[in-house]
């Protein structure tokens, strides 16, 4: 077992983690497929991570390391099965690369617009990460299976 997660943060955009490798002491056990906010966007919740076989499972964000641009977790027991109960809590899960481009999170979990990108998009990271996806209720946020 490792020293415990690295708590630097996400150098880059949050949009940068989709698709990434999750490991559990060395082993992949799937990769990032979203990233679960709070309602205002303001703070990182955790990661959705997608494994072999389609299963859904979430990582508490002060779970996460990030190494070499892959997601490390110290403990298979920190995946916790289906995100449904965190979003029926009011977690939002962000999938679109689009919506997470512009947004960036600290040690902590805080949200803050990444600042290269934000510049570029003209309405700005909070109004792009509160967009919900098509088919979805805003009152809900959460997304269809």
């Amino acid at each position: 077992m490792t020293a415990g997660p690295m708590r630097m943060g996400v150098p880059g955009s949050l949009g940068e983690l989709l698709g990434g490798s999750v490991r559990v002491g060395g082993v992949r056990v799937g990769e990032v497929a979203g990233v679960l906010v709070d309602r205002s966007v303001s703070r990182t919740i955790g990661l959705e991570v997608s494994s072999a076989g389609g299963a859904r499972r979430f990582v508490p964000w002060f779970a996460v390391g990030i190494q070499h641009g892959g997601i490390t977790v110290d403990s298979a027991f920190l995946l916790v099965d289906g995100i449904d109960g965190y979003e029926r809590l009011g977690a939002v899960t962000l999938r679109e690369p689009s919506a997470l481009v512009l947004l960036r999170a600290g040690p902590d979990g805080r949200v803050e617009e990444h600042a290269e990108n934000a510049r570029q998009h003209p309405r700005g990271a909070r109004a792009a990460g509160r967009r919900p996806r098509a088919g979805v209720p805003p009152e809900t946020g959460s997304t269809v299976p």
